[in-house]
């Protein structure tokens, strides 16, 4: 016999063990992401306004505010997340910014926008690092 036991045996145990991973998953209230090991990286560039600035990289994370103005922004990196098509633009690319000024909402630090809304050559700029999950 195989040291893994019969092949129901493997997969009841491997069914088990994803069983669990989803169990935790769910009992996390959200995702974390966070800047890359080189946090040095750091990529100004503006917002426009109406935008939403969010928790994380998806439509469905909580919204933190809406931009007023088209306004400055630092970038730590991008991240392929939830995917937006809205105004002739389809992208899954998203920015984590580590600042984010704006005449009414202030200052936000580490929120997220999806790439249509950040005013960035290419979509990621070439260099800028991926974000990564933890």
């Amino acid at each position: 016999m195989s040291p893994l036991g019969t092949p129901r045996q493997y997969a009841r145990r491997v069914g088990t063990a994803v069983g669990a991973g989803v169990l935790m998953a769910l009992a996390v209230p959200h995702a974390a992401f966070a800047a890359p090991a080189t946090a040095a990286y750091s990529y100004s560039s503006t917002i426009d306004a109406n935008s939403s600035l969010r928790e994380g990289p998806s439509t469905i994370l909580k919204r933190l505010g809406v931009t007023t103005a088209k306004d400055p922004v630092r970038i730590d990196c991008y991240y392929h997340g939830g995917d937006v098509n809205s105004g002739g633009y389809h992208t899954d690319v998203w920015y984590r910014m580590s600042r984010v000024t704006d005449p009414r909402l202030g200052t936000v630090e580490d929120a997220w926008s999806w790439a249509g809304n950040v005013n960035t050559p290419h979509d990621p700029p070439a260099g800028m690092p991926k974000c990564y999950y933890e």
